[in-house]
């Protein structure tokens, strides 16, 4: 089983590669022992979620998580769906 986190930020084309340094940093020191993460920066909150909800529709099999800033109005936005 892998696990994917789906990042709000990032962009192909703009600041990708160093959020996704920054987060691997981070999670090698904090979970040394465990296989790690694997960081999606999705770009948009929209974005992440859409592509969250993808992953969780095709590849049922792998842990997915949704990392996004403004949490609270999010999951309002996304429960009204």
């Amino acid at each position: 089983m892998k696990v994917l986190v789906y990042v709000e930020g990032g962009h192909p084309k703009g600041e990708t590669a160093e959020l996704k340094r920054a987060f691997r940093k981070f999670f090698e020191s904090a979970l040394p022992q465990i296989a790690q993460p694997r960081f999606i920066p999705c770009g948009p909150r929209d974005d992440a979620f859409r592509s969250f909800r993808i992953g969780l529709q095709y590849q049922p099999d792998n842990l997915q998580v949704l990392l996004v800033d403004a949490w609270l109005t999010f999951m309002e936005r996304a429960m009204a769906r």
